[in-house]
């Protein structure tokens, strides 16, 4: 189980990805998005779907870490452009930019702000969690194999000390 750190962390990069895509509809400004969040305005439920009954449930979740919720945040959106040329220069030709929803672009694009952010902290934990956030929205579709393989490759570049890594998560 869990730490409640730990559980606030993850809370922290999945509310990042929401927050992104927020931003990236163009109705807000990114200090509103983050104020929303930050005051539990925004990203205090999932939606938990029954697979066999379709009924869905609203579970009310933890705080999230705000540190590391505006640290993701303010990086992503200041760093757009950049991270952006990054996804694009690590996707093959069988998954174009153009395929890129705009929920798997928030994911990568909260990956890679770790992934530069956070050099305190082992490539494969931080990837692991994108993955899992990937496997929230698509389950186990390809999706969540594209995040793997993207945010694996970046790592291998920001942080070599993982160079030696089949894969980073199981999947």
């Amino acid at each position: 189980m869990r730490t409640d750190n730990r559980q606030r962390m993850s809370n922290a990069r999945l509310a990042v990805v929401q927050a992104l895509y927020l931003y990236d509809l163009g109705d807000n400004k990114a200090e509103d998005i983050m104020l929303s969040f930050i005051k539990g305005e925004l990203g205090t439920q999932l939606i938990d779907e029954d697979p066999d009954t379709g009924e869905e449930e609203y579970i009310k979740i933890s705080k999230i870490d705000e540190q590391l919720f505006k640290k993701l945040f303010r990086y992503a959106v200041d760093n757009k452009e950049e991270i952006d040329e990054i996804i694009s220069s690590s996707l093959t030709k069988e998954w174009p930019e153009d395929r890129l929803e705009m929920v798997l672009r928030a994911i990568l694009r909260s990956g890679i702000s770790e992934l530069y952010k956070r050099r305190d902290v082992d490539s494969p934990i931080i990837i692991c969690e994108y993955v899992d956030i990937a496997r929230s929205f698509y389950n186990q579709g390809p999706e969540s194999r594209l995040v793997n393989a993207v945010l694996d490759k970046i790592s291998k570049l920001i942080k070599p000390q993982f160079i030696d890594n089949k894969q980073a998560c199981e999947i």
